[in-house]
């Protein structure tokens, strides 16, 4: 799922089996408008390989940083995946609404595109919640298509 930080609206989303981990349909995900923009994750989505497509496409890594056994983080690294943390946890709002909402997110259908239809439904309800809050704060700045 790819989510607006300022807004907290879901602009993109790849549906796939339980058996693909999310990282592998990362690059589905990113277009050119995402270049020059930064791309928080946690640390599952750090690999060489997700790098170099960053990297090719010119979006900024901003993707925690991994240990490994025998090679824990340095403090350094500790500081900044806290701070990567404050802008990701705008993201981790969307899922929580998700969990309350949607049931803990379990998906039980047979068949890619049901359960694409289902997610799609939940993105827009979501959305539409989401909307409804920006415009009653009063940030009306956000279009609504």
């Amino acid at each position: 799922m790819k989510v607006d930080i300022g807004s907290k609206l879901i602009t993109g989303f790849q549906t796939s089996s339980a058996s693909v981990h999310d990282s592998e349909i990362l690059p589905d995900l990113l277009n050119e408008e995402d270049c020059g923009k930064p791309l928080y994750a946690d640390s599952a989505y750090r690999s060489d390989k997700q790098e170099a497509a960053l990297k090719t496409l010119g979006i900024k890594s901003e993707i925690h940083e991994r240990a490994y056994r025998n090679t824990p983080l340095s403090q350094e690294q500790k500081l900044q995946n806290r701070e990567k943390s404050k802008v990701r946890a705008r993201v981790e709002h969307v899922f929580a609404w998700m969990h309350r909402q949607g049931h803990e997110l379990k998906v039980m259908t047979i068949g890619i595109e049901r359960a694409t239809a289902k997610i799609t439904l939940m993105n827009m309800v979501y959305n539409m919640t989401r909307a409804i809050h920006i415009i009653q704060s009063g940030r009306r700045s956000v279009s609504i298509l």
